[in-house]
């Protein structure tokens, strides 16, 4: 017969498999308060880390967006150009005022949004 020499416990899914074993032991209220400290600054630096994660992420997708926006424009000037659509004065002072100071644009053109569209924003 085995010997028990570990003591554990035993985190289970759904399905009773064994997803996590972790030591256990029996602390002095001083030792407990210097492990739940560590863990709390632990868990605030995974918090801080998912939080930075997720600010890039925010970043990348709102600069996705403005790289589709100036590729549309150009599909979009390309037809102009070509004569294939009319030129739209009010979206191009619209699109002047976006490059040049920010300002959102409300609405687009009917192709300008086909465009966008087909590219997937």
């Amino acid at each position: 017969m085995e010997t028990r020499t570990k003591l554990v416990a035993c985190e289970y899914n759904d399905n009773g498999v064994c997803t996590n074993v972790v030591v256990v032991k029996n602390l002095t209220q001083t030792e407990y308060k210097k492990l739940v400290n560590e863990s709390n600054i632990e868990k605030a630096k995974e918090k801080e880390l998912e939080d930075s994660i997720l600010l890039d992420i925010a970043k990348l997708h709102t600069q996705n967006k403005n790289i589709i926006f100036f590729l549309a424009k150009c599909i979009y000037d390309s037809f102009v150009d070509r004569g294939f659509i009319d030129d739209d004065n009010d979206f191009e002072l619209k699109w002047k005022n976006y490059i040049t100071s920010g300002e959102q644009i409300d609405e687009f053109p009917k192709f300008m949004s086909l465009i966008i569209e087909r590219l997937g924003a």
